[in-house]
């Protein structure tokens, strides 16, 4: 963690600001795509959070030239799977890093960035029945149901190679249904204490702590590139 400190204050974080404002036009441009590039981040972040989506690594995010819109690409680390890692587990909730931040424009997270943040929270909470009921059918998809296998085999391999196809279905629907109730906590605010229910505010607040804490990116995988 203290590797990381000292290289985020030696470095610049800049680059990518710097390339959104050479490839603008003009002033006018440059604004609109400094907005669209905060407020899709911020969906993407939320969405992403709440499908507990990893391995979110710079070739996964595409940002398109013109717009500065946002498209993450690669959805096959879901629910979470990336946390529950032995060796460089992600503990961030989603990407944001210091070179999106500053990215953001002039005021950084407290910008666009925070209210889209919350009016995603505030849509995802009015909507729970709707967003919940999708989720499920896409939990017990077969897609899904093969990579929980593959999380399980990598816990216990020999466990895994030893099982019947029955009881690795068992297994499996007791994992999609704990992955689907903390997708519910998450959308109820109770994500990080079951016992209290967190404002959108809070919340908010919460996950850009985490995103943001050096211990947590101090444990990811260099080739997440935690400094970008």
């Amino acid at each position: 963690m203290e590797a990381l400190e000292t290289v985020a204050q030696e470095t610049s974080d800049s680059i990518l600001s710097d390339i959104l404002w050479l490839k603008a036009p003009d002033a006018e441009s440059w604004v609109k795509r400094v907005t669209t590039f905060s407020r899709t981040s911020a969906l993407m972040s939320i969405v992403g959070y709440i499908l507990g989506l990893g391995d979110r690594h710079p070739s996964n995010l595409m940002i398109h030239n013109f717009t500065g819109s946002v498209i993450h690409v690669d959805f096959s680390d879901c629910f979470e799977v990336t946390k529950e890692r032995v060796l460089f587990p992600e503990l961030i909730p989603f990407r944001l890093t210091r070179f999106m931040i500053r990215a953001f424009g002039p005021a950084g997270i407290d910008g666009s960035f925070r209210k889209t943040c919350l009016d995603i929270v505030r849509i995802v909470r009015r909507k729970r029945e709707y967003l919940m009921s999708v989720l499920e059918i896409f939990a017990h998809a077969p897609l899904v149901r093969t990579g929980m296998e593959q999380v399980k085999q990598s816990r216990n391999e020999q466990q895994m190679s030893n099982s019947s196809i029955g009881l690795v279905d068992v297994e499996s629907e007791t994992d999609i249904n704990k992955h689907i109730n903390r997708i519910s906590d998450k959308i109820n605010g109770k994500d990080f204490d079951a016992n209290h229910r967190l404002t959108q505010q809070e919340q908010v607040e919460e996950l850009f702590k985490s995103a943001t804490n050096m211990y947590n990116l101090a444990h990811l995988y260099h080739g997440w590139n935690p400094l970008w």
